[in-house]
């Protein structure tokens, strides 16, 4: 295993096998963002109450969770191409029953395929970066992916809201339908496999819930896990909530709304840029350390700013 604390040597940046990879974890939000401001259309035209259409958010954000323990293992045992086959598929046929919904019921269950099916390209992108990069490198990858990745909460409300203006809000699951079909497409065609062979034999001599026991025996891994999934519940709360605090608490119209959400999708790209070039003059654990204090600060003055209700959209948005 390379030293976390070995000089840094730049190499060649890889930017087609960046691209893909960017794109694989672009399924989740792109999902997401992409239809957030038809939810009220959705409820109209299916009768759904608004605690069904915010239902749709948190059966993806379950299906997501879910899914991430089945395609782990299996990409390790069965090497990285055919999980990506697998889900692809399944999010393609989900995105379309998602499209041919009839009823609040039909969508919420839809959805939670469609997240079972697209969380295989997060999960394989990233075991993919492990397998061809080191400690530090695999640290860049992963900021240059959240760079591409990030393009997608800013341009998939703005392109949801123009497909809801010209054909209705199914029109944003056949779009992502199609998307995948692109993406699964690229993958099969660009991306080589890339599982070692030790990775499977580790694989095969331990049982995936034997595996997940270990890990969590591990209080450096257990460390990093806490870190991200405490800013994912941030992140995550502030998509599912955002339709209402923006067009409802606030007044901003849904066409004004995408732009206001993408507002925060550039903050993620910069965001990611300043983690790589920092991971050049200090560690990835460093580095997580500063960022953390960062959310801690931010997460403060937005608890204050709920209970005493000062402020309004430009207060909030930079703090999020």
């Amino acid at each position: 295993m390379s030293d976390p604390r070995a000089p840094y040597v730049p190499v060649k940046t890889p930017w087609g096998l960046v691209i893909l990879l960017g794109s694989l974890t672009a399924f989740a939000p792109m999902s997401i963002d992409m239809y957030l401001s038809s939810l009220p259309a959705i409820g109209a035209d299916l009768g759904a109450s608004p605690a069904q259409t915010q239902g749709t958010l948190a059966a993806f954000f379950a299906g997501m969770a879910i899914g991430q323990f089945i395609y782990g293992p299996a990409s390790d045992r069965f090497g990285r191409r055919p999980p990506i086959v697998v889900g692809v598929a399944i999010y393609i046929l989900a995105s379309i029953a998602c499209a041919l919904a009839s009823s609040p019921e039909m969508l919420i269950g839809a959805r939670f395929i469609q997240a079972l099916g697209g969380c295989a390209g997060g999960v394989v992108a990233r075991a993919v970066v492990r397998d061809r990069f080191n400690h530090t490198e695999t640290a860049r990858m992963l900021s240059l992916m959240t760079l591409i990745m990030g393009l997608a909460p800013i341009l998939a409300p703005l392109l949801g809201a123009a497909l809801l203006v010209a054909g209705g809000w199914r029109l944003n699951f056949w779009f992502l339908a199609a998307f995948g079909l692109v993406v699964g497409g690229a993958s099969l065609w660009r991306m080589k496999e890339s599982r070692s062979a030790e990775t499977l034999a580790q694989a095969m001599s331990e049982s995936p819930f034997g595996a997940y026991l270990a890990l969590l025996k591990q209080p450096r891994l257990v460390g990093y896990a806490l870190a991200g999934a405490l800013n994912g519940a941030t992140l995550f709360t502030y998509i599912s909530a955002s339709p209402q605090l923006l067009m409802g608490t606030y007044g901003v119209s849904p066409t004004q709304f995408p732009w206001l959400f993408g507002l925060n999708a550039a903050a993620v790209i910069g965001s990611s840029q300043i983690n790589r070039y920092a991971l050049r003059r200090a560690t990835p654990d460093e580095v997580l350390s500063r960022a953390s204090l960062a959310s801690v600060a931010a997460g403060a003055l937005l608890a204050i700013a709920a209970v005493t209700g000062i402020g309004g959209p430009w207060t909030v948005l930079p703090m999020l």
